[in-house]
């Protein structure tokens, strides 16, 4: 899982680049294998999906209170989503580096495409299948043991028989180490402290149904004719892939599964009461109802329009406008899609709820004091100026914090930070506020669909500059008379 995000976090750095930003938008579609294919599958799946099949093969023999079904199947498993995802990712960034080089030489995307053969179907589909392999393998592991079998082969008998130990002229496994490779039962001890909730299971039974049905619908649209009948239905064949396709994965999958084992462990980390969290359960429900919903709309309304526009587009160039009418209505649309995410929104209010009663308010106003106080000490720690950078007279540390106070009002805000002996405060400035205020800046400016708004924005940028000015310059001679005082 680490090494899936470590790929895929530096893939996401180095491709928001401008040189690489503006190569994957000249390619379209041939770009659009490497970001968002290739990098949200190795983000995804790579990275967290990976991550949480550990989980869960750590966590459901606590939540069952017996082993899982096959330690050899969780093995291939792993083995078959590794092999895949990177496979499918090396696949995907390939075609499209080749397919869009290619683009830029002059040939169109369909061109391109097949002049690579049949090479682009075959890698994507035989890694995708290997991919969906290791999850199917997974899938039937977890509903093999949610159903209560465990399987122990001939070879992990003889390697229990070969660690017992004599006792009293008499063989045991009291006191015998298992083998590593054993997935092992809990212990009497660890199952009083930490007793089985088999109630939980069903939202991680919910969890893996999710990505198997997520697996199945992302083998099948990597398909050719599939993947050609969803681009030429755009915009509604974005509603089945990747809005559905996601819904699926990420949230049926990946956030049930971290929110069941979260409430799980909770009151276990925290020393509580294990009691039975009917709350928590209550709030699964509703986000797995929410979860059904949003992925049966999506789908749904995607399907319906893509088949409008499939039907029409040869008489009606504006099809995919009229399908969302023919279908729906643009109203209807609004509702179905606000209403079933509402209803995961209900869920996660709860399942907030929930958590802070486990928690407990007073442990939650303890710590915001904590976390207030700590913040406090740590601002004015980071507002006082470094001995070494107070001079020895006053009229020198007047002419220092007006020079300090003068570079941050022109608008390099964190310099006169730095020079006045804050580095803390100034790096921050630097750094997060510059980045913070050019990112309110673009969307502003893209919501304003013009550069109409750029007097304001400048302005806004020197209040804030000015305002910053005026705080270094106070603060520094503060300082410096104390210091000169003492």
């Amino acid at each position: 899982g680490a090494t899936g995000l470590l790929f895929g976090t530096v893939q996401g750095v180095y491709q928001v680049l401008p040189w690489s930003l503006d190569w994957l938008h000249k390619t379209g579609n041939a770009g659009h294998m490497i970001d968002p294919m290739a990098h949200a599958h190795m983000n995804l799946v790579g990275g967290v999906s990976v991550a949480i099949m550990g989980l869960l093969y750590y966590f459901l023999p606590k939540l069952l209170g017996r082993p899982v079904f096959s330690f050899r199947l969780a093995k291939f498993s792993f083995w078959c989503i590794v092999v895949g995802v990177f496979g499918f990712y090396l696949a995907a960034v390939s075609l499209g580096f080749v397919e869009g080089s290619r683009m830029l030489d002059g040939m169109t995307y369909d061109a391109a495409k097949a002049s690579v053969g049949f090479w682009h179907p075959l890698l994507l589909a035989t890694t995708a299948s290997v991919m969906g392999l290791g999850f199917w393998s997974f899938i039937a592991n977890v509903l093999l043991t949610v159903r209560g079998r465990t399987i122990r082969t001939i070879r992990t008998i003889r390697t229990i028989r070969t660690i017992r130990t004599m006792d009293d002229g008499r063989q045991t496994i009291g006191s015998s180490k298992r083998p590593s490779s054993i997935v092992h039962r809990p212990s009497s001890e660890s199952s009083e402290s930490s007793p089985p909730d088999r109630k939980l299971v069903a939202f991680i039974v919910f969890s893996v149904i999710a990505i198997l049905l997520g697996t199945i619908q992302g083998v099948i649209q990597i398909l050719d004719p599939v993947e050609e009948w969803l681009e030429d239905a755009s915009p509604a064949g974005y509603l089945v892939t990747p809005l559905a396709h996601a819904q699926l994965n990420m949230v049926g999958f990946a956030i049930m599964a971290l929110m069941t084992m979260s409430i799980f462990v909770l009151p276990r980390i925290l020393g509580r009461t294990v009691v039975d969290p009917v709350a928590g359960r209550r709030a699964l429900a509703v986000i797995g109802v929410g979860i059904a919903c949003s992925y049966a709309v999506f789908l749904g309304v995607g399907l319906l329009e893509s088949i409008y526009i499939h039907n029409h587009i040869a008489t009606d160039p504006d099809a995919a406008v009229h399908a969302r009418q023919a279908v729906v209505g643009t109203w209807g649309r609004y509702a179905l899609f606000i209403g079933a995410q509402a209803i995961v929104g209900i869920g996660y209010v709860l399942l907030f709820r929930h958590i802070s009663s486990v928690i407990g308010r007073e442990t939650i106003r303890a710590y915001w004091r904590t976390f207030r106080g700590r913040m406090g000490t740590a601002g004015h720690e980071a507002l006082r100026v470094h001995p070494r950078a107070l001079p020895p007279a006053y009229p020198e540390a007047q002419r220092k914090a007006l020079l300090s106070g003068l570079v941050e009002a022109v608008g390099l805000m964190g310099i006169g930070w730095m020079y006045s002996g804050r580095p803390f405060i100034g790096i921050m400035l630097l750094g997060g506020w510059i980045a913070g205020f050019l990112t309110f800046m673009y969307v502003v400016l893209a919501v304003a669909g013009g550069a109409s708004a750029l007097p304001f924005l400048l302005v806004l940028y020197y209040v804030f500059t000015i305002m910053s000015g005026i705080a270094c310059y106070r603060s520094y001679l503060r300082d410096a008379r104390l210091h000169l005082a003492a």
